[in-house]
Parts: C-alpha cells; sequence; structure tokens
C-alpha cells in the first residue's frame, strides 16, 4: 500500500500440454474471508475449509487447459497487518502482480519459453471488485500486462451499495479503512 514490496502467497495450476503455444492465464481473485491471516483464501485448501472453492474453480480452468493462479490478498501473511479489504488499488496490484508471476513463470520454466501470456482477470465479489480495480489501473501500474478479458462473479465495485445490501461487510470495510486512511 505504501510502495514497499509485499510478500503473497498464491497457487499456482499449471496444466500438462504437449508443447506448443502458451496458454491463457486465468488470475483469481477469491471473495472475502476475513481480515486477519486466519481468513487467508489460501487457508480454505491447506486445511480443508470450505469458504467458496476458490482453488477448485481455478482447478476446472486450468483442467481445460488455461495456467490458473489464485491469491491471497495484501496483508494475510504479515503479522505487521491486516487484508486490505475492498481497497481497490490493493486488490488491483494483487492481481496484476500475479498475471506477471505467471508470465515470469512462463519464461523462465516453460518450453518453448514464452514472451507474453493472453491474461484474463475474474473474481468473486472482492475478487470481482480487484479485477475490474486491475482494469482500471494498469496503464499506469502495470503497463506491461494485457488484460485479454475481465470476468465478476458477483463483483462488489459500489461499496455504497455492498453496505446495504450485505451490512455484514460493514464493519470490516470501516475497520480497513481508519487503519489505512485514518479516521
Amino acid at each position: 500500500l505504501d510502495g514497499s514490496t509485499a510478500r503473497v502467497t498464491a497457487h499456482l495450476l499449471v496444466p500438462r500440454s504437449a508443447g506448443g503455444e502458451t496458454p491463457p492465464v486465468y488470475v483469481f481473485g477469491p471473495g472475502t474471508t476475513g481480515l486477519i491471516d486466519a481468513c487467508a483464501p489460501s487457508r480454505e485448501y491447506t486445511l480443508g475449509i470450505v469458504w467458496g472453492r476458490y482453488r477448485q474453480h481455478v482447478l476446472a480452468h486450468a483442467g481445460q487447459g488455461l495456467i490458473g493462479i489464485v491469491a491471497d490478498y495484501i496483508g494475510f501473511g504479515d503479522p505487521e497487518r491486516h487484508q486490505a479489504y475492498m481497497i481497490a488499488s490493493a486488490g488491483g496490484r494483487v492481481l496484476l502482480d500475479a498475471a506477471r508471476a505467471v508470465r515470469n513463470f512462463v519464461r523462465e520454466r516453460l518450453s518453448p519459453p514464452a514472451a507474453e501470456t493472453t491474461n484474463f482477470l475474474a473474481g468473486f465479489s472482492q475478487g470481482g471488485h480487484s479485477a475490474f480495480a486491475a482494469a482500471d489501473i494498469r496503464s499506469a501500474y502495470a503497463p506491461d500486462i494485457d488484460i485479454a478479458g475481465l470476468i465478476g462473479y458477483g463483483p462488489t465495485t459500489d461499496l455504497v451499495d455492498l453496505i446495504l445490501e450485505y451490512p455484514a461487510s460493514a464493519p470490516m470495510i470501516m475497520y480497513t479503512f481508519a487503519e489505512i486512511y485514518g479516521t
């Protein structure tokens, strides 16, 4: 959030292929699970918790031949801060950096290496918010990343509507905004 490096955990799912062209990339932002480390979306798979079956969703796309990646948000895995919940620039950066990480992986580890990837950004709820935010900040933050398409599964692109329709999200939003922007 302050421009410093943040470590983010992600699950990368690479399908087996016979070679040739690099498969498209499906970058997925999960929905909200909470603000603290115990709520990191990656824990859903490692602990066997059923929050949204995010890894299984991305695995289904990888099973169709796409490279899939699902990442935690900034703040998870960092003992100094909480998740940057509904902070558009933070979520957008996570998805764009996930696309960069896949591109770098493809360049370094796949044979034959590819220079570019075709990126589709998607997400559920907060993840949809992050996908649209990524499109909004791409030209300034990641002009090297092309976005071929966006998919929002119930994206929360209007926070006022989110709070009115799902009031349980309000405390997390207000807490995060106060922590980041001040009271």
